[in-house]
């Protein structure tokens, strides 16, 4: 069996105690089954069979925000690099589980699971959230926490501290331009109608500086 050259092993130190150890090297997911034992000493022979379960721990979960949805934010939850298929768990802080909103199961070219979660974060949360992914045969979890707190909506945008500190300052400003630019283009306006009409300046009349500002004399009597 060509898969298997140069990752076994066999171990003789304990044939005379009835005792044989077999070893494999750089485990596969493909090495999972049932090996058998055959033991044979002249007119005797006996067999055994022994079930091998392999098992690979993933990373340790990215959260990310994803987008505003239904009144929240979406939070995904992603981690690879698993066997058998694990169990993705939401937490608060006081350790009750959360209802994810989805699930999806995928598997690499490896055969090994990509599980990818996501719950919605409605307004008023403000509160330390994580989540886990569960070994189903072991029990090993790995976990990533993070504090979120989903404020007041601006604009009918809602915002979640810290993740989006810097969005509250992009809309802010958003909305100062289009006052900005109107500002501007009055000013301009203005600016041109007194190019046109130099002897006016808004109600009051600029006097010409070529003409006499003294009322003409009175005629004398007789």
């Amino acid at each position: 069996m060509l898969e298997y050259v140069g990752r076994t092993e066999l171990w003789k130190d304990g044939l005379a105690k009835g005792s044989v150890n077999l070893t494999i090297f750089h485990i596969q997911l493909s090495d999972r089954g049932n090996y058998t034992c055959f033991v044979v000493n002249g007119s005797d022979y006996d067999q055994a069979v022994v079930e091998l379960k392999v098992a690979a721990s993933g990373s340790v979960p990215l959260v990310t925000l994803e987008r505003y949805q239904d009144g929240g934010i979406r939070v995904s939850c992603r981690s690879a690099g698993w066997y058998p298929r694990p169990q993705v768990l939401w937490r608060d802080p006081h350790g009750q589980h959360l209802p994810s909103l989805s699930e999806s199961v995928t598997q690499d070219q490896s055969s090994l699971f990509v599980v990818e979660s996501s719950i919605i974060l409605t307004r008023g949360t403000k509160q330390n959230v994580s989540c886990w992914v569960r070994h189903v045969l072991d029990g090993q979890e790995r976990g990533s926490e993070f504090y979120i707190s989903v404020t007041q909506p601006l604009w009918g945008f809602y915002f979640s501290d810290p993740f989006f500190h810097n969005a509250h300052s992009w809309i802010i400003a958003l909305g100062i331009v289009p006052v900005a630019v109107v500002a501007l283009i009055i000013l301009a306006v203005y600016l041109f109608k007194i190019k046109r009409h130099p002897g006016t300046f808004g109600p009051f009349t600029i006097p010409n500086p070529g003409h006499s500002q003294h009322p003409p004399p009175l005629p004398w009597p007789g």
